[in-house]
C-alpha cells in the first residue's frame, strides 16, 4: 500500500538466479518504456492508469490460453509441494505496460479448494465467464472495496498468469473489428447488448407517448456469421505469379463477408420496426425512422442508446417542433403527394413497349435473364421476319472498338495463349518462323488430303470458309429457341433457361447447361400466352414489376428496362397478369414481354402502383385480383381491388376471391351508393380519371395544381381547395368527323376532359392530323366538359339543373319526391351519347348544309347518269361502225374530171366516213352538248345552295400542281446584274417577298420587264425571267439612272460654283387680265365654286 506503484510478479526461475532475473525484467521495462508511451499517446487510456490499457481487458482469448495455462501451471506447483526441490519465486517490480510479454505474470487469482470454503468463488461478480468457469475467487469487488459476501478471513492459493477479469470494452482490431458490424472499428466500440431506443409517432410532441423499444439481439449471429465466414483460415499464398489471383479472392471473400453483415443489419433494422408498429400501436406497418433532426436512417448503427426516434409509416418527417398549422399544411400536402406519386408511377408503368426476353451478361452457365429494350428497330425485324435475301450479304465491317467483344471465352484464351508462346520466342525464331507456319497452315487439312498445295495464293483464294462462331452480341442475347420442351439460345442451342434453385417453389431464372433429365428445364406455352413450368404447372415466367419509391422526391421509373425474369405463381384472372404474358416469334426467336392489350397493362400497372382501379376503367366491371370487406351491411357484397385492399387491411377485415368475378371496385361506387370508404387515394378518391387517354392529361393537371398549392402558407385553404375538387363526370359522344355530316357511322367514346376526347377523336376516327375542336349539331364550340353537359341538358329542357350540387340533409321531405325525379332524368340524359363534329382546325360545316348538299350531289349525279349512259351506247355504236369501215379496206372510185389541177377525183373507199357514221357523229355531238348544259345548270343550283363544301368532295382533284414560280428581282435604277431570287404563286407575292430581300425602304408595288412594260398578270410571268421591283416611280433603265446622276452631279457643281444662289430659282407669273387663269395655279374645275356661280338665277 505504501508503493502502489509496485507489484507482485511471477518469476519462472530458481531461486538463485532471482536478482538476475528481476534485473532482467527491469531493464527490459526501461528499454520499452518509451515504446509504451508511444502506443499510449496513439490509443486513449484509462486516467487512473498510469502504465496505459488495463491488461485485464484483453481478449477472450487471450484470457482463455492464460487461463488453460494458469491451470496447468498450477496443478504444476501442487505437484510440486509434494515434491520438495523445485521452487519457484516472485519479485517486487513497478507494473508492466499492457503489450509487454511479462504483463500476464503480474495478474493474480486466488483459488480456494477447502470443503468449507468451495462455493466461495460465486461471489466474485466477474464479467468475464471464465472466471466462474475455472472457480477463481478474488477479495475485491469492480468498485475497488473489499467484498462482503465473501467469509473471512479468505484462505487460498494465489494463481498467476489469471485471466482477464473484464470483458473486452476496448476497441477491436484485426478479427475483433468485424464483430463489430455496423460500425466503423476505428472510432466506434462493440455493441454487444440490444439497443434500447426512445420512440415517438411522426409528428408527436408530447414525449410522455414515447415508449422504450429494445431491439433484436443479433450479436451471436454476428459472431457466428464472422468465425463461419472463411472456416478461421485465410487463403495460402503459393507464389507470386498468383499474388494477383489471391487478392481478388480476398477481395471478393471480403465482399460476400460484407453483403451478409448488411443482411443482418438490414434484418436488425426490419424487426425493430415490427416491434415499433406492435407496441405504438400504428395504423400501418412502420417503414420509416427518423432523428430528432429529422435525418432518415436505414439502419440501427448510428445511433446511441436511449436517443429519441421517429418513426413513420412511410411519410415524409414532420418536425414536431414546428407549429400546428404548419404541421397540418405539411401533412396535408404529404397527403396529396402520395396521391400524386402514386399516379405518377402508374403512367410509368401502364404502357410496356418493345420488351424482349434478354441475357444479362455473357451467354454462360448461370447468366440471369431479364426483360429489355429490343435491339433492333421494326425494319431490321421485319427484314429478319422475311427471312435472308438471295444477295450476298455484304462483309461486316471492322470496328474500332475492342477487336476480343465478338468472340467467345475459348476463342480469347486460344488468343492469349497464342500471344504468350509468340512473345517466349527469340526475334531470329519469329522470322525463320513466318514462312514455315504459312507452309503448316497451307498443308493442314482433312486426314483425306495427302498432297500439299503448291500455290499459296490459289489456295487461300478459293478457300472454303469456315462456319463462324457464335458471336456474342447483343441480338443473339435476345434470341430463342422454342423445342422439345426446352427454351434455349439460338447461337448457342446447349444453353437453356432454367431455375438458380430449383429445390426452392420461386426462384430466379438463370442459363442453365441442357440436361434432359431435369425437369425445371422443360416449359409449356399455353394459348393465353403463359410459359408454364412441366415440374409445376401452377408456376409461371413473369417479369419483376419495379419498385414503388417511398420518397417524394424520387422520380418513377420510366421503363421495365433490367428488370429480372423470376418463377411466380400464375394469375387466374383475366386482367392483372400482363407480367405473365409472352409471345414467341418463331421467324425471328424473340420472346416478347408483356404480350396483352391495353386494359391488362393498365390493371397490371395500377395494382403495382396503389391506383384504384375504378380510376383507371370507371364502372366498366373487369375480371380481376378482388377482395370481399367483410363485416360491412349490404345487400350485395362489396368488392375492392387489390389495391384498395391493402389500404384497408389495417381497419376491416378481408377475404380474397374465390373465383374469377368481374366488378367494379365499390370504393370509387361509394359516393354514389352514400356510403363512406377510404382507399388506396387519401385526397383524390374518385377525383381522377387514369383512363387510357385521359392519365398523362390528369398527372400534368395535378402536378400543376401540387405546385401551386405548396406556394400557398394557409393549411385551411389548402384543405379548402383540395376538398373543392369535383368528382370526375364521365360523358358519352357520338363523334362524326367534322364535314360528313351524319351520312357516315359515329364513334360512341367515354372520357371527363376535353383534351383527353380529342385524343380518343383522333385514334378513333382515324384523323390524318391531330384534332382540335369539338362542335355540336348547332355549330356551339365545346371548351369544357360541363359545357357539353350543360347543352345536352337543355335540348331536354333541363338547363336549370346542378349537376355539382351536394345533397342536403336539411330539405324539407316536401321537395325530395320533385329532387328525385328531376335526379332521375338528368341520370337518364346523361346515359345517351351527345353527338358532335370533330374538326382539325377547318371551320366548322353544319351537318344539315352537308347531308343537303349530299343528297343534292347525289340528285344531279343521278340526272347525269341517264344522259351519259346514252351517250357512252351512241359512242359505242359509232365506234363499231368505224371499225367495221377500216376493217373492210375496201378501195375508192376514180372519177375523171375536166379540171387540168385535178384531173381525177377519189371517192369512197375506207379513208371516208359513210353518210351513217356522219349521222351517228352529230347525235354523239348533240349528247355531248346537251350534257355540258345540264352539267352547267347542276353548277348554277350548286353555288345556289348556302352549304360549306364537304370534307370529302367526288368532283375535286385528287393532287394539284401548286403553282409557285421563282424569278429574278433588282431594284429600279440599279444594274440587273445585282438580281436576287424571289418566290412567289401571285404578282404581291413576288413583290413581298422581292422586297424583304432586296431589303427595300419601301414596299415595292409594280413590276417592270427588262424593257420598260408593265406586269399586270401572274400568267405573264416565265420562270427565272428578270423584273424589276419599283416602290411607284416609272422605270429607269442604265441610260435613265446615269442620267439621274448626272443631274445631281451637275446640281452640286453649280451650287458650289456660283453659291447657293445659282440653284434657287423662284418663278414668278402675272395673270392675264382677259383669260383670268393662273399658269402654275391648280385647275379651275379643281377650286371651291363661288356662290355667284352656285346659283346663277341670282
Amino acid at each position: 500500500m505504501a508503493e502502489p506503484e509496485l507489484v507482485l510478479t511471477y518469476i519462472e526461475a530458481k531461486p538463485q538466479d532471482d536478482d538476475a532475473i528481476a534485473m532482467e525484467m527491469m531493464m527490459g521495462f526501461s528499454q520499452q518504456q518509451q515504446a509504451a508511451e508511444r502506443q499510449q499517446q496513439q490509443a486513449p487510456t484509462d486516467p487512473d492508469d498510469p502504465y496505459g490499457a488495463d491488461p485485464d481487458f484483453d481478449s477472450n482469448e487471450e484470457g482463455e490460453e492464460s487461463g488453460g495455462g494458469g491451470e496447468k501451471k498450477d496443478a504444476s506447483k501442487k505437484e510440486g509441494d509434494t515434491f520438495p526441490g523445485q521452487v519457484y519465486a516472485v519479485a517486487v517490480i513497478p507494473r508492466m505496460p499492457a503489450r509487454h510479454p511479462w504483463a500476464k505474470a503480474q495478474r493474480w487469482a486466488l483459488k480456494q479448494e477447502r470443503l468449507d470454503n468451495l462455493g466461495q468463488w460465486k461471489h466474485t461478480k466477474a464479467q468475464n465467464p471464465l472466471w466462474n468457469k475455472l472457480a477463481y475467487s478474488w477479495p475485491v469487488n469492480s468498485q475497488g472495496e473489499w467484498n462482503e459476501d465473501c467469509d473471512w478471513p479468505m484462505e487460498g492459493y494465489l494463481i498467476p498468469y489469471a485471466p482477464p477479469i473484464k470483458k473486452m470494452t476496448r476497441k477491436p482490431s484485426g478479427s475483433e473489428g468485424e464483430l463489430a458490424y455496423g460500425q466503423d472499428q476505428k472510432d466506434s466500440p462493440l455493441r454487444t447488448v440490444p439497443l434500447r431506443l426512445r420512440v415517438l409517432k411522426n409528428g408527436e410532441r408530447d414525449v410522455q407517448r414515447m415508449a422504450h423499444i429494445v431491439g433484436p439481439d443479433l450479436t451471436n449471429m454476428m459472431r457466428d456469421l464472422n468465425r463461419t465466414a472463411m472456416n478461421g483460415k485465410r487463403p495460402h499464398r503459393r507464389s507470386q505469379s498468383r499474388e494477383k489471383s489471391v487478392e481478388k479472392l480476398e477481395e471478393e471473400m471480403a465482399q460476400k463477408r460484407q453483403a451478409k453483415k448488411d443482411e443482418v443489419k438490414a434484418l436488425e433494422f426490419q424487426l425493430f420496426l415490427d416491434r415499433c408498429t406492435s407496441l405504438l400501436n400504428l395504423p400501418f406497418a412502420a417503414r420509416r425512422l427518423f432523428d430528432e433532426s429529422g435525418r432518415e436512417h436505414f439502419s440501427l448503427d448510428d445511433l446511441q442508446r436511449d436517443q429519441l426516434v421517429f418513426v413513420s409509416c412511410g411519410e415524409a418527417w414532420s418536425d414536431p417542433n414546428l407549429s400546428s398549422q404548419e404541421q397540418q399544411r405539411r401533412t396535408i400536402l404529404a397527403t396529396l403527394v402520395a396521391d400524386v406519386g402514386a399516379i405518377k408511377q402508374y403512367c410509368a408503368l401502364r404502357s410496356p413497349m418493345n420488351l424482349v426476353l434478354d441475357v444479362d451478361g455473357a451467354l454462360a452457365v448461370g447468366s440471369p435473364l431479364v426483360v429489355n429494350q429490343i435491339a433492333v428497330s421494326p425494319e431490321e425485324r421485319q427484314h429478319i421476319l422475311q427471312g435472308p435475301t438471295p444477295e450476298a450479304e455484304p462483309e461486316e465491317a471492322e470496328t474500332d472498338g475492342d477487336v476480343y467483344a465478338n468472340l467467345s471465352a475459348h476463342e480469347r484464351a486460344h488468343i492469349a495463349s497464342d500471344q504468350r508462346a509468340e512473345g517466349l520466342k527469340w526475334p531470329w525464331e519469329r522470322v525463320l518462323n513466318a514462312s514455315l507456319d504459312e507452309v503448316v497452315e497451307v498443308n493442314q487439312g482433312s486426314a483425306s488430303e495427302e498432297a500439299a498445295f503448291s500455290n499459296v495464293d490459289l489456295y487461300k483464294k478459293f478457300k472454303p470458309k469456315q462456319p463462324k462462331s457464335p458471336r456474342s452480341t447483343r441480338l443473339s442475347h435476345q434470341r430463342f429457341v422454342f423445342a422439345d420442351g426446352f427454351l434455349a439460345v439460338k447461337t448457342a442451342p446447349y444453353l437453356v433457361v432454367g431455375l438458380e434453385q430449383p429445390e426452392l417453389e420461386l426462384s430466379r431464372v438463370v442459363l442453365c447447361k441442357k440436361n434432359a433429365e431435369d425437369a425445371s428445364q422443360r416449359w409449356e406455352a399455353d394459348t393465353q400466352g403463359f410459359i408454364r413450368s412441366k415440374s409445376s404447372p401452377d408456376l409461371v415466367l413473369g417479369a419483376q414489376m419495379p419498385s414503388v419509391a417511398l420518397d417524394e422526391d424520387s422520380q418513377a421509373p420510366g421503363s421495365f428496362c433490367g428488370q429480372s425474369v423470376t418463377l411466380q405463381h400464375g394469375r387466374t384472372v383475366r386482367y392483372g397478369a400482363a407480367n405473365q404474358k409472352w409471345s414467341f416469334e418463331k421467324e425471328t426467336g424473340f420472346l416478347d414481354a408483356f404480350a396483352a392489350d391495353i386494359k391488362d397493362k393498365e390493371i397490371t400497372a395500377a395494382n403495382k402502383a396503389s391506383v384504384c382501379t375504378f380510376a383507371v376503367c370507371g364502372e366498366t366491371p373487369l375480371e380481376q385480383t378482388g377482395f370481399i370487406v367483410m363485416g360491412i351491411k349490404s345487400s350485395e357484397p362489396v368488392i375492392v381491388c387489390a389495391a384498395c385492399a391493402r389500404s384497408m387491411r389495417a381497419n376491416h377485415r378481408l377475404r380474397r376471391l374465390e373465383e374469377a368475378t368481374e366488378f367494379a371496385c365499390a370504393v370509387g361506387l361509394a359516393p354514389k351508393r352514400g356510403a363512406r370508404m377510404t382507399g388506396c387515394f387519401q385526397c383524390l378518391n374518385g377525383k381522377v380519371d387514369l383512363s387510357t387517354f385521359e392519365a398523362s392529361n390528369t398527372m400534368a393537371q395535378y402536378e400543376k395544381e401540387l405546385r401551386r398549392l405548396r406556394q400557398m402558407s394557409s393549411a385551411r385553404i389548402i384543405a379548402r381547395e383540395i376538398s373543392a375538387y369535383q368528382p370526375v363526370q364521365m360523358v358519352k359522344i357520338l363523334a362524326h368527323r367534322n364535314g360528313n355530316g351524319r351520312s357516315t357511322e359515329g364513334v360512341v367514346m367515354t372520357g371527363s376532359t376535353v383534351r383527353g376526347l380529342l385524343d380518343q377523336c383522333t385514334y378513333g376516327l382515324q384523323l390524318s392530323t391531330a384534332a382540335r375542336r369539338l362542335y355540336t349539331q348547332d355549330g356551339t364550340l365545346i371548351l369544357t366538359v360541363s359545357d357539353l353537359i350543360h347543352w345536352n341538358l337543355a335540348c331536354y329542357g333541363l338547363a336549370g339543373v346542378d349537376i355539382n350540387e351536394q345533397e342536403d340533409e336539411k330539405d324539407k321531405t316536401g321537395d325530395k319526391r320533385r329532387e328525385s325525379s328531376s335526379e332521375l332524368k338528368v341520370s337518364s340524359v346523361l346515359r345517351i351519347p351527345v353527338e358532335v363534329w370533330v374538326s382539325c382546325g377547318e371551320p366548322f360545316a353544319r351537318p344539315e348544309h352537308v347531308d343537303y348538299k349530299r343528297k343534292l350531289l347525289q340528285q344531279q349525279r343521278e340526272e347525269r347518269a341517264g344522259v351519259i349512259l346514252e351517250l357512252e351506247k351512241e359512242k359505242h355504236v359509232l365506234r363499231q361502225m368505224q371499225g367495221r369501215r377500216t376493217n373492210g379496206m375496201e378501195g375508192p372510185q376514180y372519177i375523171s374530171t375536166l379540171s387540168p389541177d385535178a384531173p381525177v377525183m377519189v371517192e369512197g373507199g375506207w379513208t371516208q366516213p359513210t353518210v351513217g357514221e356522219v349521222k351517228k357523229s352529230l347525235v354523239v355531238h348533240q349528247l355531248e352538248n346537251h350534257l355540258q348544259e345540264v352539267k352547267g345548270q347542276q353548277k348554277q343550283q350548286t353555288n345556289h345552295a348556302t352549304t360549306t363544301r364537304p370534307m370529302v368532295d367526288g368532283s375535286k382533284k385528287l393532287y394539284s400542281q401548286p403553282n409557285l414560280k421563282r424569278v429574278k428581282v433588282y431594284k429600279n435604277g440599279e444594274p440587273p446584274d445585282k438580281h436576287t431570287f424571289a418566290w412567289g404563286s401571285s404578282v404581291s407575292e413576288i413583290l413581298q417577298d422581292g422586297t424583304a430581300r432586296l431589303d427595300m425602304r419601301k414596299a415595292a408595288v409594280q413590276l417592270y420587264t427588262t424593257d420598260g412594260q408593265k406586269v399586270t398578270s401572274f400568267e405573264e410571268i416565265r420562270r427565272d425571267q428578270l423584273l424589276c421591283l419599283s416602290h411607284g416611280d416609272h422605270f429607269k433603265g442604265l441610260r435613265g439612272s446615269r442620267n439621274q446622276v448626272e443631274v445631281k452631279a451637275n446640281w452640286s457643281r453649280a451650287r458650289k460654283r456660283d453659291g447657293p444662289q445659282a440653284t434657287e430659282i423662284m418663278v414668278t407669273s402675272h395673270k392675264h387680265p382677259a383669260v383670268k387663269v393662273d399658269p402654275f395655279g391648280p385647275p379651275s374645275l379643281a377650286l371651291t365654286a363661288s356662290p355667284s356661280e352656285a346659283d346663277p338665277q341670282q
